[in-house]
């Protein structure tokens, strides 16, 4: 019985050992996540944004960096903020999208991923403007109706990638 229990609680104190490490705030690389997160809701830090934003791609957890990718677009109006909420809802989708007519989104996200495309393009960013001017458009593979229609929008764009 003695053993038993020596045992159950050397696994019970290991499995705490494994959940306290998964939960650790503090990365491999040093920082602490929860800081950083607070750093960039407070603040708008970008360097904290792009650490954040970086670690969380490379693992493919969009849903995880999207929450403060809206942070840093609306309330901090981080131009690149916009383009990566569309990046983040666009490959956050559990089917995968494979084109960029984003008919693998339900409505409301494929609404939400547009606007934040346009707003990026409204705030001068050059990666929203680039996917609106290298895939939609009437004649190409990928048209959305909402973006080549938009004449305003599309020479907003070229501006955007033009003023290098």
């Amino acid at each position: 019985m003695r053993l038993f229990l020596s045992i159950l609680i050397m696994l019970l104190s290991f499995s705490c050992n494994n959940v306290e490490k998964e939960n650790n705030v503090i990365d491999s690389m040093g920082f602490d996540i929860d800081v950083l997160k607070k750093s960039i809701i407070l603040n708008g830090d970008v360097s904290a944004y792009e650490i954040l934003s970086t670690k969380f791609i490379k693992r493919e957890k969009y849903l995880d960096i999207l929450p403060l990718s809206f942070v840093m677009a609306i309330e901090h109006n981080h131009s690149e903020a916009y383009y990566d909420v569309f990046y983040f809802l666009y490959n956050s989708n559990s089917n995968l999208c494979v084109d960029y007519d984003l008919s693998c989104l339900d409505a409301q996200t494929k609404k939400l991923a547009l606007k934040y495309l346009k707003l990026g393009i409204d705030n001068g960013d050059e990666a929203c403007s680039n996917v609106v001017l290298d895939f939609y458009d009437e004649g190409k593979y990928y048209p959305v109706k909402e973006i080549y229609s938009d004449v305003k929008l599309i020479n907003m764009a070229k501006l955007n990638v033009n003023k290098l």
